[in-house]
C-alpha cells in the first residue's frame, strides 16, 4: 500500500516518517523488512538517511526509489500498458530536438534563443553551436523538471498556452517566458 506524505518542511516530513516507522515497529513489523521511500533525488535521499539516523539512532533497510521511475511503474501497472513520464532526460531530448529545428527557431519569440546559439553565417554554423545546443537543452531539462515539482500551476498554464506571469511583469521577463513556454509546449507535444 502506498502512503503519501508531502509538505514543504523537511523536518516535519522526517518526523512523520520516523513516527510511522516507530509505530510499525511497535506493531510487530520485522526490522529485516525493507522500508520503501520515494524521493526526487540523491540529495533528498541522503537527507532522509541522515535525518532518520539522527532521530532513531539508526537508518537501516531503507530502499529508496526515484520519483520519476516510480511514478512511471505505478502508472504503467494501473494503465495495464506502457506509460512514459517526461522527466529531465526526456525534456532534454525534446528541447534538443526543437533546438535543431530551423522552423521552430525562426519564430519571432525565439530571438533570445537564436542569439544565444549564434547566427548561422554563409560559411556554416557558428563555432560551438552544438555545445551550446546541448548545454541549453540540459539546463532547460533540469529547469522544466524543477518547474513540474515546484510550480505545477506554471507548467499547467504553459501547457494550455497561457502565461504564468502577472500582467505587470517586466517586458524582458515576459520575453523569456514566451520562449521557455514555447519550448515546454513543444516538449509536451502541446
Amino acid at each position: 500500500m502506498i502512503e503519501l506524505v508531502y509538505g514543504n518542511g523537511s523536518e516535519a516530513l522526517l518526523d512523520a516518517l520516523a513516527e510511522r516507522l516507530d509505530a510499525a515497529r511497535e506493531a510487530g513489523a520485522s526490522a529485516l523488512v525493507p522500508v520503501h521511500v520515494v524521493v526526487p533525488n540523491a540529495l533528498v535521499e541522503r537527507q532522509v538517511e541522515l535525518g532518520l539516523a539522527a532521530r532513531r539512532g539508526i537508518a537501516a533497510h531503507l530502499r529508496f526509489h526515484r520519483l520519476e521511475p516510480f511514478v512511471t511503474r505505478q502508472l504503467a501497472a494501473a494503465a495495464d500498458g506502457e506509460v512514459h513520464v517526461l522527466g529531465r532526460r526526456g525534456f532534454e531530448r525534446r528541447v534538443l530536438d526543437a533546438l535543431h529545428d530551423p522552423a521552430f527557431l525562426a519564430a519571432p519569440a525565439h530571438g533570445e534563443v537564436r542569439a544565444y546559439l549564434g547566427d548561422t553565417d554563409a560559411e556554416g554554423p557558428a563555432p560551438g553551436l552544438e555545445r551550446r545546443r546541448v548545454q541549453l537543452a540540459q539546463r532547460l531539462g533540469r529547469l522544466f523538471e524543477a518547474y513540474g515539482h515546484a510550480r505545477p500551476e506554471l507548467v499547467l498554464a504553459w501547457a494550455e498556452g497561457r502565461s504564468g506571469l502577472p500582467n505587470d511583469a517586466p517586458a524582458e521577463l515576459a520575453a523569456t517566458e514566451r520562449w521557455q513556454r514555447a519550448l515546454l509546449r513543444r516538449a509536451l507535444g502541446a
